[in-house]
Order: C-alpha cells, then sequence, then structure tokens
C-alpha cells in the first residue's frame, strides 16, 4: 500500500462563474446607482451643472467606470477563489483505492475510474473530473501550490497520475496495452508510473536525468539496490511526473 498526499482548490470552476456573474451585476448596479446619485443619467441638459458645461467629461467618466464596475468584482472573486484551498490523500492498493476528500472517503475499485479532463482547459489552472461508482468529483490544482512551486508538477497532477492504473479501459485498449514483466514487476506501457519500484530491489536514478529539448519526457536509468552499478534499464517517465528537485537538480 502506498500513501499520496496532494493539495487541492477548495472550490470548483463553477462556483468561480458564479463568484464573477454575481459580482459584476453587483458592480454594474452600483454602477447605476452613482449615475442616479450623481444625476448624470438625467442627460447633458438636466444633470449636473458642471457636466452639462463640460458634457464630454460625463462620457469620458462613464467610460471609464464600466470596466472598473466589471473588472474590479471579477478580480476579487478570482482572488477569493484561488486563495482558498484544502488536502486531500490517497491510499494505493493493487485491486483499488481509497480516495480522502472534503471529509469523505471514497473506495475507487481498479477499472472503474473515469478520468477526464474538461476542454477548453483554464490557462492558469488544471481540471480534472472523476467518475467512479455513481460518484462525480471535479478537482482543481490548488493555486497557492502553483504559486510556491513555479514549475513542475503540482501534487494534484501527480496524485491523477497514481490513479492511472485503476482507469476503465475500453475493450480494444485493454488489448492495445502492451504489458511485460520485468524481474517480476508488472508493467503496462504508457500507465505504469515510477512509483511502482518504491518497494522493488531496484529504483529510478534521478541524479542523471537525460532530456530532450521540447520532449514531454525525460529518461531515466534503473539501477540495483544492492549495487548501484549494475543498471538493468532505462525507463522514459512524462516529466509531469518529475518533482521540483529533479528538475532543479538537471537544471
Amino acid at each position: 500500500m502506498r500513501k499520496t498526499e496532494f493539495r487541492c482548490n477548495k472550490y470548483s470552476p463553477g462556483v468561480l462563474y458564479m463568484m464573477v456573474i454575481v459580482g459584476v451585476a453587483t458592480g454594474l448596479l452600483l454602477f447605476y446607482g452613482f449615475l442616479v446619485v450623481s444625476g448624470i443619467n438625467k442627460g447633458p441638459y438636466d444633470g449636473p451643472i458642471y457636466f452639462q458645461e463640460h458634457p464630454r467629461h460625463a462620457i469620458y467618466l462613464i467610460f471609464f467606470l464600466i470596466p472598473i464596475a466589471m473588472g474590479l468584482p471579477a478580480w476579487i472573486a478570482k482572488k477569493y477563489w484561488s486563495s482558498k484551498e484544502e488536502e486531500g490523500q490517497l491510499e494505493l492498493y493493487d485491486e483499488y483505492a481509497v480516495f480522502y476528500w472534503k471529509n469523505k472517503e471514497f473506495k475507487i475499485e481498479k477499472g472503474e475510474l473515469q478520468i477526464k479532463i474538461p476542454e477548453p482547459q483554464a490557462i492558469w489552472y488544471s481540471t480534472y473530473l472523476l467518475e467512479f461508482q455513481g460518484h462525480r468529483i471535479v478537482l482543481v490544482n490548488s493555486l497557492k501550490e502553483g504559486k510556491e512551486k513555479r514549475r513542475g508538477a503540482c501534487s494534484l497532477d501527480i496524485a491523477i497520475s497514481e490513479l492511472s492504473p485503476y482507469k476503465k479501459l475500453k475493450k480494444r485498449k485493454q488489448k492495445d496495452r502492451a504489458v511485460f514483466d520485468f524481474y517480476g514487476i508488472r508493467i503496462v506501457f504508457g500507465i505504469t508510473t515510477p512509483a511502482v519500484f518504491e518497494d522493488s530491489p531496484y529504483y529510478v536514478d534521478y541524479q542523471n536525468i537525460v532530456t530532450i529539448p521540447n520532449a514531454p519526457f525525460v529518461t531515466c536509468m534503473v539501477r540495483e539496490r544492492a549495487n548501484p552499478v549494475h543498471v538493468v534499464a532505462d525507463v522514459q517517465i512524462d516529466i509531469k511526473l518529475l518533482k521540483d528537485d529533479s528538475l532543479e537538480e538537471k537544471t
């Protein structure tokens, strides 16, 4: 059994959309209230004397306040939404996984999970949709964690990758998957992660990473724990699965 902890945003994108809509509507109402209180809404002939004498200034003021009335509430909503986060945990077993989130426990049977990535994705956060056994969970990367790391994969990205072996595969895809035995370790091409070597006599050498510019993967050597000089294989790893310290050491 392996444990993986992750951080994610507290609220879903749907909550952000509602906050932005309510905020913009409130800003426009306040803007209209300002026009009524100031008398600008009465026009260039019945409004305040200053604006009767300088009608263009009223137009300038209106067009200056409209983006503020709409943009400021949206910015406040975004800042509040992105400042809230919570933690979750995965317990990974051979035939199932246990998912702890929002003080709830979910059991995910192997082969019963669907991981979807909604399109189009936002520029500044990633969204994952988990569907399993009647449950539908929306997860968003922790924006606070993203600011702290600045580069590399967030803990939620790694957790989702760890869940990949539990995904439901179509029959045709199941036949197409390359499965092979590596010194007693079952490897499924495109699904198995480096964590499979954690409790084995071998380990992935992250000290000597071979990178290819613009490639989505890196190459690492697999060494024997008892004799690190003995290289038994090399593996290609999705760059999203690498931790920041591995990247920092290489760069």
